[in-house]
């Protein structure tokens, strides 16, 4: 079985959707110029992407914390 350690090196994007536009400037997301149905298939999605509502990246790179990173809904 493989360890956890205190620091990985990442290279990562992680993406998430919030109701009002805005709301994950503060966390250095980046906001998609336009909706979801603009470049993904969110009927494929089974729900996971609501297509009229705007995609929000953060890149992760280097050697960073290895921990979870949540969003708590507001």
């Amino acid at each position: 079985m493989g360890k956890v350690h205190a620091k990985a090196e990442f290279d990562h994007a992680l993406y998430c959707q919030v109701a009002k536009s805005g709301l994950c400037s503060f966390m250095h997301w980046e906001e998609s110029r336009k909706p979801a149905s603009a470049f993904v298939k969110a009927d494929k999605s089974r729900g996971l992407v609501e297509p009229e509502r705007h995609v929000f990246r953060r890149g992760l790179k280097g050697t960073l914390g290895n921990e979870d990173m949540l969003l708590r809904v507001a």
